[in-house]
């Protein structure tokens, strides 16, 4: 990498050196030998004569002059190069959308019958308990003829008959729920929540297009089993006409209950009002003739008209006037008092009980048809149409070894919310780099970045760091003490033949040194924990070691702090030298 955050090289103090050194490439070729020979042939004066020409003709040519580089000043930004990939995050998973199916959606057990008598009251009318058969066999008969004329007293008078009061023989049957006897409402309830809560359900893929192939809005893309939902349709309908059928019973007691309150409170209630009222009437009338007759038989007795047991005969029949109107009294207020109450409210809990048996059979009917709606949706959900254009990316699924856990493909078993495939535009990528944790401080959103895409080395893209996780990953695998942060890079403008999983290098230049004293990197060279620079003064001939202390580096050039001015000359690359020797070192300072 350009740059790692290390401590920086400790300086060596400068000394001069006490002679060049020369670069050791002088060697004799065939041209000095040449020379020799023609000193030879020339005589000895002339060879030391001419000795520093030979030189210069023969030797000088032959010495090696090594690349240098002369040092500047100019800008050294940092720049960090990382890896990354092309990610169509910005483009959401289309996920399964199948629910699992665990029998019925309920409400309450339809297929148990109702207890008979259900529809309306067991008996409207029923005899006193205490009255003989002869007597329960007429009471029907009494109660709608309502009075007689007339029935004897003791001494042959004549009085009112006691009216039979249907009020007071009247009973409301108990409502009959139109469930299971040893079921009740709550439970029902809870069993039908618990047997139709939303769980992840599963099927299988059937049909699914490739992978990259180009898609439209609205064309499908993959196709899921759905005949276990198509024959549970046909079920359920049978279903939800039973449960329509319940409602529409329920709607009919209800009706009934209607009928048989209304008939009680506007039709026998009054007419045993009356009946008693009349009967009241009656023993007043019947009371005031035998007090009277009382009268004028005491008065006949004493005249000797009438004798005594005639005279007691009148007495009784009072008294028994008497008591018939305090009987007649106590019916009124039992009927008007009590049994009308005591009717009216069992009359208004049975309605009430049937509006909630309604209520029930209609929550039950409703939760019948949301299944059936649900089911009808699982068909479609079964047929996945693609929500945008885009490129058909399957959405496989690997463990930390790299390995595929899951493959997208015809066959594999998909569960309810899992992502089968996403559909992203090429022109709305992003670029998921991977951030050494030592490099992590130095990134920032808005940073601008270039990225070179691997498969288009001539075409690089600008972009922007865009969100930070602030996770770590392992970078190694499992057993890695490596931690990479991932920082998304979204692209500001792409080109169509883009995918998704190209490998990408993000650059950044996260910081700059304006106009500083700078060195190619490769004129360099490191000695353990030093660093020098091969200096040379006669263009490449001989050089001498020359300590450096260096500031900000990246891959091409590096910030000198101290050691050399601009105008000195370096040799290019001195890789190829005998090694500094080691000199005093001075405390390395951490870079900023």
């Amino acid at each position: 990498m350009s740059f790692t955050n290390q401590v920086r090289p400790p300086f060596v103090a400068w000394r001069e050196p006490e002679s060049p050194i020369t670069i050791p490439k002088v060697r004799k070729s065939r041209r000095f030998i040449m020379a020799l020979l023609v000193g030879i042939f020339l005589g000895g004066s002339l060879l030391a004569k001419n000795a520093s020409t030979l030189q210069v003709l023969f030797l000088e040519p032959d010495v090696t002059r090594y690349e240098t580089v002369t040092i500047d000043r100019g800008d050294v930004p940092m720049v960090i190069n990382e890896a990354g990939t092309l990610d169509s995050g910005l483009a959401p998973p289309v996920r399964c959308k199948v629910e699992a199916m665990l029998g019925r959606g309920g409400g309450y057990n339809f297929g148990a019958s109702a207890r008979r008598g259900s529809i309306g009251a067991r008996r409207s009318v029923a005899p006193p308990r205490g009255m003989p058969s002869s007597r329960r066999r007429s009471s029907a008969a009494t109660a709608n003829s309502g009075l007689r004329n007339s029935t004897v007293l003791p001494g042959g008078a004549t009085a009112p008959l006691k009216p039979v009061i249907r009020s007071f023989s009247y009973r409301v049957s108990p409502h009959v729920p139109l469930r299971g006897p040893s079921e009740n409402i709550v439970a029902l309830y809870n069993r039908a929540v618990v047997n139709t809560g939303d769980r992840p359900g599963s099927t299988r893929i059937i049909e699914i297009v490739d992978e990259g192939t180009p898609v439209k809005v609205g064309e499908i893309v993959c196709e899921l089993e759905s005949s276990a939902f198509r024959d549970e349709i046909a079920a359920q309908q049978i279903r939800v006409g039973q449960a329509l059928a319940w409602v529409e019973q329920a709607k009919t007691l209800v009706e009934v209950n209607e009928i048989t309150q209304r008939e009680y409170r506007d039709g026998v209630y009054p007419q045993d009002l009356n009946l008693i009222r009349q009967y009241i009437k009656g023993c007043e009338l019947e009371l005031d003739r035998a007090q009277k007759t009382v009268g004028w038989s005491e008065e006949m007795r004493e005249a000797k008209f009438r004798t005594s047991q005639q005279h007691e005969s009148e007495v009784a029949t009072l008294v028994a006037a008497e008591l018939n109107l305090q009987q007649a009294q106590g019916m009124f207020k039992r009927l008007d008092k009590y049994t009308r109450d005591r009717l009216f409210m069992s009359l208004d809990a049975k309605m009430e009980a049937s509006k909630g048996d309604l209520l029930a059979q209609e929550l039950a009917y409703q939760r019948e048809s949301d299944r059936l709606e649900r089911l009808e949706r699982m068909v479609e959900n079964c047929t996945i149409r693609a929500p945008h254009d885009g490129i058909v990316v399957y959405a496989n699924q690997a463990n930390a070894w790299g390995r595929l856990d899951v493959r997208i493909q015809t066959g594999t078993v998909v569960r309810e919310g899992q992502a089968i495939f996403s559909l992203p535009e090429p022109t709305k990528l992003r670029v998921k780099a991977r951030i050494n944790e030592s490099r992590i401080s130095f990134i920032e959103s808005g940073m601008p970045v270039v990225v070179k895409i691997d498969a288009f080395p001539d075409r690089p893209l600008k972009g922007t760091v865009g969100e930070i996780v602030p996770i770590s990953t392992r970078g190694g695998g499992p057993f890695s003490d490596t931690k990479i942060y991932s920082a998304m890079i979204h692209l500001d403008e792409a080109f169509d033949e883009l995918r998704p999983g190209l490998s990408a290098e993000v650059v950044m230049q996260v910081k700059t040194r304006a106009d500083v004293i700078r060195i190619p990197v490769e004129s360099v060279r490191w000695q353990g924990l030093q660093v020098f620079a091969a200096i040379t003064r006669d263009q490449g001939i001989t050089f001498s070691w020359q300590p450096l202390k260096l500031g900000l580096t990246n891959e091409t050039n590096a910030e000198v702090l101290d050691g050399l001015n601009p105008g000195d000359v370096v040799i290019a690359d001195p890789s190829e030298f005998p090694k500094p020797e080691t000199q005093e070192v001075v405390a390395p300072r951490v870079m900023e």
